[in-house]
């Protein structure tokens, strides 16, 4: 399947179908230049969901750490983790989600004893590279469940259970449990003021602004952003607005005036320090090279 856009809630939980009621799996093809500015907005899903780049680079970001991947490297996606994607070249890539109890059915021996407990765990995402010995075995399955949907469902679900068993290999006992009430109240409150930044990042935005996205006081946005993602609100603001204005200055010959207009910085002198502390050079010249 192609789709060119994700449609989610005021949570950013991604309102696509993943296949149907009895068999819950879906693959997507992905040409990421499609997509608006080059890139799969956040989101999040109940769904697992593994990767493989199949051509260019992309980059994969959850709430802490941007991943860069090269055609041949896979991902796995555990279930609630709030990314994105974007690629800066002709990237695609293919992502297969499926629902955890496709392994097997929620309340079985199986599903709770190796299903539940990756599915509760602290492990957001895990990257998988192609020239990594011990990260190849994970590789031949990713490779093989792509392969097995164009062929019939019980090849796919065949592949499905052979990936879980390579990933379940792989991490051995380094799964992280003890994902509380408390983490996952923090995913909520980032994907709204995430959501929120991402949607007004052109106008003034305040912290309590911020704040107020996901009903907490500022000492709190504070709080969450620095246990999330190692900054502030408004850093975390400044960098999505810099990035944001680095994809208009590729992609339109807006003067740089206006892009930082357009990108919610007021100053452009200001615009130009930020842009040049952040990528190492200046606007003007980044837009030549």
């Amino acid at each position: 399947m192609k789709i060119h856009s994700i449609p989610t809630d005021d949570t950013m939980r991604s309102l696509l179908t993943h296949g149907s009621a009895d068999f819950p799996f879906e693959y997507y093809l992905d040409e990421i230049s499609h997509f608006r500015n080059k890139s799969i907005a956040w989101h999040w899903h109940k769904e697992l969901e593994f990767s493989l780049v199949l051509n260019g680079t992309v980059q994969c970001s959850d709430e802490q750490t941007i991943y860069h991947l090269a055609a041949g490297d896979g991902l796995f996606i555990n279930s609630e983790t709030l990314h994105r994607f974007e690629s800066e070249d002709d990237g695609i890539m293919v992502n297969m989600v499926f629902a955890p109890k496709l392994i097997s059915p929620q309340g079985t021996l199986i599903f709770t004893e190796y299903v539940e407990k990756m599915v509760t765990s602290d492990f957001p995402l895990l990257v998988f590279r192609k020239d990594h010995p011990k990260q190849q075995q994970v590789l031949k399955h990713i490779t093989q469940l792509y392969n097995a949907v164009s062929k019939n469902l019980f090849s796919v679900y065949a592949a499905v259970y052979s990936l879980w068993e390579a990933l379940l290999d792989f991490t051995g006992d380094e799964i992280p449990q003890g994902q509380n009430k408390g983490s996952k109240l923090l995913r909520a409150r980032m994907q709204k003021m995430v959501q929120f930044i991402h949607e007004n990042y052109p106008e003034r935005i305040r912290l309590k602004e911020i704040a107020e996205a996901a009903n907490i006081s500022t000492s709190e946005a504070l709080r969450c952003f620095h246990a999330s993602a190692q900054t502030t609100p408004i850093n975390y603001l400044n960098d999505y607005r810099l990035v944001r204005a680095k994809e208009l200055l590729l992609s339109t010959n807006d003067s740089v005036t206006s892009i930082a207009a357009a990108t919610g910085f007021e100053n452009p002198s200001y615009f130009c320090r930020t842009f040049r502390r952040k990528f190492e050079d200046s606007p003007h010249r980044f837009r030549k090279v």
